[in-house]
């Protein structure tokens, strides 16, 4: 097998494996084909739907899992009370690519994970995402913002603390 195939079929066996524990039993797998939404995801659906991203990667090796699924089926997949579905696919997600790291590294490939991520805009009872489109004459972007601060916190100004002035550094 070429190191592609091995670390994709590697993946889906850590995923089939992690979905079937916590469901009780072997999920149906097919090819998603990137048109429309995504499997079981209603476009329609009152609720949008969950999405958590890891990265991982070392000098060979590199990629992400990014997993999206409605609130209902993250807690079927989850024993504990009132969970944060936003979480806990978080850490199926960390289950996942934990397993392949544990996998490749008979092979002697060493990935660093990031911590799991909730993608911006399928955050449901966070803030509210704000976002942007800009355009210009050479393109377009639109700039997305979730954001969820915890109670209690304050921002006090420190004029102390030094900081480069925006602008000034280039790290890449």
């Amino acid at each position: 097998m070429v190191p592609h195939d091995v670390v994709t079929s590697t993946y889906l066996a850590c995923l089939v494996e992690t979905v079937g524990l916590y469901s009780g039993a072997t999920p149906n797998v097919r090819p998603f084909s990137g048109l429309g939404p995504a499997p079981g995801l209603d476009p329609d659906a009152d609720e949008p739907p969950f999405a958590t991203l890891i990265r991982f990667g070392e000098e060979r090796v590199w990629g992400s899992s990014l997993l999206i699924a409605d609130g209902t089926s993250v807690l079927d997949l989850c024993a504990v009370p009132r969970a944060d579905p936003s979480d806990w696919l978080g850490e199926l997600n960390n289950q996942i690519v934990g397993r392949l790291r544990n996998r490749l590294l008979r092979s002697s490939v060493c990935l660093l994970l990031s911590l799991p991520v909730p993608v911006v805009g399928f955050i449901r009872d966070r803030r509210a995402v704000v976002g942007w489109e800009l355009e210009w004459a050479g393109g377009q972007l639109t700039a997305c913002l979730g954001l969820t601060v915890a109670p209690g916190v304050t921002f006090e100004n420190d004029e102390v603390v030094e900081v480069a002035a925006e602008g000034t550094l280039c790290l890449f």
